[in-house]
């Protein structure tokens, strides 16, 4: 043997022959494995209703890319194409493609479980686009042939909400919360819904709910602003108070504990807080006007002046600030000016009785389109365009069928013809 030549039984790297023979065998059991692996991958039977179910969720999630790829098998499977083509649906839904969809939703023949969804998506579409009776309608018939459906509640709350019937959302509201009790969202609408209309009382019991169920800070902020409110008006003035400072510390929050303070008598603490919050001259309506009366309580009438004016440049038909400007320069001995507001103040309280008035009778009648063209023209008078056109869309939006097929509004019914596929197909 020569030192070139290695020993008896070892490879030519110079490892034992026994080790080489392992690894071969290692690698050959590895192999095995992987493709054991990819055949049982490849041969598991693909459920199309486990799988259309899972593709909703997906869509429901914002994970449209997956879902694409259930809806791209999907459409192989001849009684599952109509699946597929609604999951396609409801990707172009998600993003945005609102006509696209609706004409994907209109050119299915929904059964079962594929109607529901139909239903669901197709007045979702209609929703976004301003076509709310034609939503109401998909939500009403979803709701009936699903009653504990939460999110056909949900959705219909929502159309009865942008067309004013408060009444009817606060119903929709209701069911919801009885099938889903821990909604924080919904129990902050339809406490906000009696607020607006000044019904403290049964108000606070919805903000009370939303704090036990909410768990984030901003929606636990809000709720409890609004509670201590409604506890404020009710002249609950020590639980309020203690309410708020349980709470994230948000100008509203401390500005209703400031209101608290200066209530139980404590106008030192509640300048400060006041003082503390910083925020721009007519900023926070409440806190304004809580420094103002303060000022007009320790007969200082130009600075309730001076806090008062830029309320009043934010928002020209603020009737309590015009009227409590009007007492402060009246103070200051500025009459002309004083009777001045004083007869601003006379004019808005006018125009926003007559926007309650129209509220109400909007509640009374949802159907009512010339209602809410009225309340659109006050609310311009008023200098609020963003809701004159709030109720300007729930008149153009109550138009039923309005510039909608009846093939849109999905049935039991056969008679729709089918459409070329979706560029979104390509989208994976």
């Amino acid at each position: 043997m020569t030192a070139a030549q290695p020993a008896s039984g070892d490879g030519d790297d110079g490892r034992p022959a026994r080790w080489r023979v392992r690894l071969v065998v290692m690698l050959f059991i590895a192999g095995v494995a992987g493709l054991a692996a990819s055949i049982i991958k490849w041969s598991s039977p693909f459920d199309p209703q486990a799988k259309f179910l899972e593709a909703v969720q997906l869509v429901e999630t914002g994970q449209t890319q997956d879902a694409a790829k259930i809806a791209a098998k999907l459409e192989t499977i001849p009684e599952f194409e109509p699946h597929g083509r609604l999951i396609w649906g409801g990707i172009l839904l998600r993003q945005g493609q609102l006509q696209t969809a609706l004409d994907e939703f209109g050119a299915i023949q929904p059964q079962g479980t594929l109607r529901l969804q139909t239903l669901l998506w197709t007045g979702e579409c209609l929703y976004h686009l301003g076509q709310l009776a034609d939503a109401a309608q998909c939500f009403t018939l979803l709701s009936r042939d699903d009653p504990e459906n939460a999110a056909a509640h949900r959705w219909m709350a929502a159309v009865w909400f942008d067309l004013g019937a408060m009444d009817h959302a606060l119903a929709s509201l209701a069911r919801l919360t009885q099938l889903v009790p821990e909604d924080c969202a919904a129990h902050r609408l339809s406490g906000h819904i009696l607020y607006d209309f000044e019904k403290f009382k049964e108000a606070q019991d919805h903000y009370r709910r939303a704090l036990q169920w909410c768990d984030d800070d901003v929606n636990r902020a809000d709720a409890g602003a609004h509670l201590a409110r409604c506890l404020i008006r009710l002249k609950s003035f020590t639980e309020a108070l203690a309410l708020c400072r349980t709470l994230p510390r948000t100008p509203d929050v401390m500005s209703a504990e400031s209101e608290c303070l200066w209530a139980t008598g404590d106008i030192a603490a509640a300048k400060q807080m006041l003082n503390g919050l910083d925020l721009p001259p007519g900023e926070h309506r409440e806190a304004a006007l809580l420094q103002a009366r303060i000022a007009v309580q320790e007969r200082d009438p130009a600075t309730a002046a001076r806090v008062l004016e830029p309320l009043i440049d934010r928002d020209p038909f603020d009737v309590e600030a015009l009227h409590a400007l009007a007492g402060a320069l009246q103070q200051l001995q500025r009459s002309a000016e004083a009777t001045a507001m004083l007869e601003r103040s006379e004019a808005a309280r006018q125009l926003r009785t007559r926007m309650v008035e129209l509220n109400q009778q909007a509640i009374e009648r949802p159907g009512d389109v010339e209602v809410r063209r009225e309340l659109a023209a006050v609310c311009l008078k008023l200098g609020k365009p963003q809701l004159a056109a709030v109720w300007q869309r729930a008149a153009s939006g109550y138009s039923p069928a309005q510039n909608v097929p009846a093939q849109r509004m999905p049935s039991n019914q056969s008679e729709r013809g089918d459409r070329e596929r979706s560029p979104a197909r390509s989208a994976d």
